[in-house]
């Protein structure tokens, strides 16, 4: 059987191993590995699809975020070619798509060659034939290609830029990054306008995580003000106007806390590590105390 594998290139070591299982039941496998540089590959694929027995569906959060998997998907389905889904990585069964839904996918590779050996006969082609999905980076490298070109006027450099920011975000590691990658031939332009231009560097700054030292700080700036809170109210009736030192010891406190709290949202490593900070220095601020209660 003539079989085309729709996956995600992150999953591509699973895959491979799913591949070989296939061919060692004499099944002939075809994947987007064998494209050359020369070739179209997007027709490449298409032309595959239409001569395929059957499409298998490599399923993963991956290949579920993919907008390149979704187009191959929806061709095989227009193509009246039997679907057959196998999942490659664990992912809740809410995350598929409603055409997949009611489809019992394989768990395994051996399931996957037992629900091949009941498929029924592929149907023809149907005439007409449905209308070819463009490739799935077309539209943004016209986009890229557009702005770099030509003087266009600022409102729809702004509408490009957004567009490729938010195909910078996609779930898919490969699309975000392929966004990523046109934002920055965006930003060499010499026919950028200069507000353009300053989004563009704004958007650039945002991707760029901060400092693990700003989580750190602020954990430790927090950690002094409560360790130091600790004393006071541990020594309360000892220190002469011990409520002199209450005030600043909570203004540092809270500004750590919200130090840490910014950093959170940044960097969780690193406010992982500003908290650890501050949980040493109140545990070392009661074992203190503890100790000085003790001998007294």
């Amino acid at each position: 059987m003539k079989l085309f594998v729709s996956y995600n290139r992150e999953d591509r070591s699973t895959v491979n191993r799913l591949v070989a299982e296939l061919r060692r039941n004499q099944h002939e496998v075809w994947t987007d590995e064998h494209l050359s540089a020369a070739q179209t590959w997007w027709s490449k694929i298409l032309d595959r699809i239409e001569e395929a027995d059957a499409v298998v569906l490599a399923l993963s959060p991956a290949y579920l975020a993919s907008e390149a998997c979704s187009r191959e998907r929806r061709y095989a389905a227009d193509c009246h070619k039997p679907l057959v889904p196998v999942g490659v990585a664990p992912f809740p069964d809410v995350a598929l798509p409603a055409e997949l839904a009611s489809i019992e996918y394989a768990k395994s590779p051996a399931d996957l060659v037992a629900a091949l050996r009941e498929l029924p006969p592929t149907p023809e082609l149907p005439i007409p034939m449905p209308d070819r999905p463009k490739p799935p980076l077309l539209p943004y490298i016209l986009l890229r290609d557009e702005i770099c070109t030509k003087k266009l006027e600022m409102e729809k450099q702004f509408g490009i830029i957004a567009e490729l920011h938010l195909y910078s975000r996609s779930r898919d590691p490969v699309e975000r990054a392929s966004g990523r990658w046109l934002l920055g031939d965006v930003a060499k332009s010499p026919h950028l306008y200069a507000a353009p231009a300053r989004l563009l560097q704004e958007l650039h700054t945002d991707d760029t995580p901060t400092t693990p030292w700003t989580a750190i700080l602020g954990a430790a700036l927090g950690g002094i003000g409560l360790t130091n809170l600790l004393i006071v109210i541990g020594l309360y009736r000892i220190v002469p106007r011990p409520l002199d030192f209450v005030t600043p010891n909570v203004a540092l406190a809270l500004l750590g806390v919200v130090l840490c709290c910014f950093a959170l949202r940044r960097h969780l490593p690193s406010a992982l590590v500003g908290l650890g900070v501050c949980l040493v220095s109140i545990a070392g601020a009661a074992y203190n105390l503890l100790k000085y209660f003790h001998k007294i």
